[in-house]
């Protein structure tokens, strides 16, 4: 994750929100 320690969103596509 890029802002959130558990934001498997940022896995696969990095993202500021």
């Amino acid at each position: 994750a890029h802002n959130f320690p558990l934001d498997l969103a940022s896995i696969e596509a990095p993202t500021n929100g």
